[in-house]
């Protein structure tokens, strides 16, 4: 039985552990994809082909360059959202349940995967989720990993390089006009209050507001304000809830005033009798 001494063992353990930092100096990125989320995000994957994660912040962070049109790009340091261990994209199984907007599969942004250096799997993926701006343009752009998760993996093998990879320009357009609501229910609605006792009229209020995909707050007019005083029966009232790319949304709210029970119906007066 060979035996090693300690020194020997101490050599060989800092050799190992060379051996293991070399093998984790070379970046495992190889792949980014793209797509829409139902909920207007923009969601970008980072294939690593490096092993299954227990978690997607091991694999740490990336330099995310944003740029919104008009404005300076911002640098940051990103986590990423969330991960899918062993769905390859490239296989059948793996082309839908992506969280992408009607389940599709997301496109490719740029690749280096070459089966002569790794296996033709492409099933271990880190994404981000950011959100897209209303109406306004912006660009994300994948400048590098920080950790050999998500290094660059195509130009540590002499392969064109994975970044930087552009996301986008991408951008939510409203094209739909505000939901309109009274007292919190939505238009058409119907409010009814009983007049006072011999009053002809009453005084009616209520509280509009508009819920809009990008404006926080629609231009909101009525044909009849709050607070008004409505004589009795039925009066239509015209509301009106504009966003700020010009959707409009007209819904309508029926007043009823009912008079009170202990009114007297009018008489008219009696008229004298000639002679």
């Amino acid at each position: 039985m060979m035996k090693y001494s300690a020194s020997a063992l101490s050599r060989l353990f800092v050799l190992a552990s060379i051996a293991v930092n070399i093998a984790q100096t070379h970046g495992h990125g190889v792949e980014v994809r793209q797509c829409i989320t139902p909920t207007g995000n923009l969601r970008f994957f980072i294939e690593h082909w490096h092993q299954d994660l227990s978690s997607h912040l091991v694999a740490n962070t990336m330099q995310i360059i944003e740029q919104i049109t008009g404005s300076s790009a911002i640098e940051k340091t990103q986590y990423a959202d969330g991960m899918f261990n062993n769905k390859d994209i490239y296989k059948a199984n793996g082309a839908t349940g992506w969280g992408c907007v009607n389940d599709e599969t997301p496109t490719l942004v740029n690749s280096c995967h070459n089966d002569d250096l790794w296996d033709d799997d492409r099933d271990d993926w880190v994404y981000y989720d950011r959100s897209a701006q209303c109406n306004v343009e912006i660009t994300y752009t994948l400048k590098k990993g920080n950790t050999f998760y998500l290094e660059d993996g195509c130009e540590d093998n002499n392969l064109p390089p994975l970044y930087p990879a552009v996301i986008g320009p991408a951008s939510f357009q409203d094209s739909a006009a505000p939901t309109l609501k009274v007292d919190g229910q939505v238009l058409p609605q119907t409010i009814s209050v009983i007049a006072d006792s011999q009053d002809t009229t009453a005084v009616v209020s209520w509280t509009s507001s508009a819920e809009d995909d990008c404006d926080e707050n629609p231009e909101i007019t009525s044909s009849y304000p709050s607070g008004h005083d409505f004589p009795i029966g039925d009066t239509v009232v015209e509301v009106k809830a504009t966003d700020n790319q010009g959707n409009t949304n007209v819904g309508y709210l029926t007043v009823t005033v009912v008079a009170s029970p202990s009114k007297s119906p009018s008489k008219s007066p009696s008229s004298s009798p000639t002679s």
